[in-house]
């Protein structure tokens, strides 16, 4: 939980201190690109799963891991 707080006030401070202007620009699209790329890894694990449970007959602890 620390580590999300850091994260805030660094947003924060980059929000409120610097000069909306390419610099920020580039700090924003650099913080799109990386939450971009968590979410295809989180999607691309999801569709590995999903393939190993279809090829799987006897997966009942992954299946239910796979639904929470």
């Amino acid at each position: 939980i620390q580590a999300i707080q850091h994260c805030a006030i660094i947003r924060a401070n980059i929000d409120n201190t610097l000069i909306h202007d390419d610099v920020f620009s580039c700090i924003t699209l650099g913080i799109h690109l990386e939450r971009a790329n968590q979410v295809a890894r989180i999607l691309s694990n999801k569709l590995y799963d999903i393939q190993f449970l279809t090829l799987g007959e006897d997966n009942h602890p992954i299946e239910n891991y796979q639904y929470t």
